[in-house]
């Protein structure tokens, strides 16, 4: 079944999204195996864990965009997503 969904995925998302999917699958299972079967990892494991964490925030996150007639900072809405800016 998880074959078949992630064959879905890659077909839905974009190919950034589906390329981080097996980081947070490895994590998943970090999680799974503490909670289920009681494994131990060290410090420097969950210490990796937050450094994956933080290169999947880095990579999703939106780029800020300078507006040209007020000379402010903002992110891109989602909403506006292909649409034309009418700033002229």
């Amino acid at each position: 079944m998880a074959y078949l969904c992630a064959f879905e995925i890659q077909k839905r998302a974009t190919p950034v999204f589906f390329s981080q999917l097996g980081s947070v699958a490895a994590i998943f299972g970090l999680i799974i195996g503490v909670v289920w079967f009681r494994e131990d990892y060290a410090a420097t494991i969950w210490l990796g864990v937050l450094v994956v964490f933080a290169g999947l925030r880095l990579a999703n996150k939106a780029p800020i965009r300078a507006e040209a007639d007020t000379g402010s900072l903002s992110r891109p809405n989602p909403a506006e997503k292909g649409r034309q800016s009418s700033h002229s």
